[in-house]
């Protein structure tokens, strides 16, 4: 019986917790993104319906904000994803060299603040700083990163997955933690070694948790918008400025809370889709 009473508190802890901090924000979001509410009308907003949305499907801004939000999930997520796999593996091993000092470093970029860390490589990487002196003369010509529209998606991508990275290791190593070690020995006695016992062994044992993995690196990308605009500002003009980053503008900056509302909803509705795809072709293997 007392078992009982806990559970159900806990259950309804739980469920008091999604309600007042995810639902009803997002349920707020909702109501905000059809309206005109802005800083002269914060207490008395205008309902608009579905203009803010009609609004932001026909910009062409907004197109290109959705077509590079997707390029960097297109680069971004694989890259660091594999390297996460590929840190865990060696780490968890116990054959590398100064795993204690391997295991600092990693973790670093994960615990430097984003903004110290991009105001030092911008400087190292603005014209006249020490990197880009370097490069223009290994190159022989100048290097402009941050007003060339390639070189400043490139610097960016790089830059994400030096964030990201020591986040999906973490959590892979967790992953490859749970595979009972009398599983691994079993089939080391059959003859399993390497990528062999990688592939038909411990994959099919973590691959949900693999896939956990992969809707936060998703999730990380869609949503970072402190790092774009810490690396690049979204520039030059807007090529590196991502959804997050437009909506962060519009409602910080230009304080158009409604359109910035619209386009909120628009991520979270993205964000849910490629995590039910993931999870239902998961499902399907």
């Amino acid at each position: 019986m007392l078992k009982s009473i806990r559970s159900h508190c806990g259950l309804a802890i739980l469920l008091s917790y999604y309600l007042i901090f995810i639902g009803v924000p997002a349920i707020s979001l909702f109501y905000f993104s059809l309206t005109d509410i802005t800083v002269s009308n914060l207490t008395n907003p205008t309902f608009l319906g579905l203009t803010n949305y009609i609004k932001m499907v026909s910009e062409e801004r907004f197109v290109y904000n959705l077509l590079f939000t997707f390029e960097l999930v297109a680069y971004v997520v694989p890259i660091t994803f594999l390297m996460g796999l590929v840190f865990a593996l060696f780490l968890n091993s116990g054959k590398l060299f100064l795993k204690p000092i391997a295991s600092l470093l990693l973790v670093l970029p994960w615990v430097t603040p984003i903004v110290a860390w991009a105001m030092s490589v911008r400087y190292l990487f603005a014209p006249g700083g020490p990197y880009s002196i370097l490069l223009e003369k290994v190159l022989g010509f100048p290097l402009r990163i941050f007003s060339d529209p390639v070189g400043s998606k490139i610097f960016l991508m790089i830059n994400l997955v030096w964030i990201s990275a020591p986040q999906a290791t973490l959590f892979t190593i967790s992953a490859l933690s749970s595979v009972p070690r009398s599983v691994i020995e079993a089939a080391r006695l059959d003859g399993a070694y390497g990528i062999s016992l990688f592939r038909h062994i411990i994959l099919p044992l973590i691959k949900e948790k693999l896939l956990i993995v992969l809707i936060l690196i998703i999730t990380f990308t869609i949503m970072a918008a402190e790092a774009i605009l810490a690396f690049t500002g979204g520039g030059p003009g807007f090529v590196t400025e991502t959804l997050a980053v437009r909506m962060y503008t519009e409602g910080r900056m230009f304080h158009n809370f409604g359109y910035a509302s619209s386009i909120g909803v628009f991520l979270l509705i993205i964000a849910f889709i490629l995590g039910l795809m993931l999870l239902l072709l998961a499902k399907e293997r």
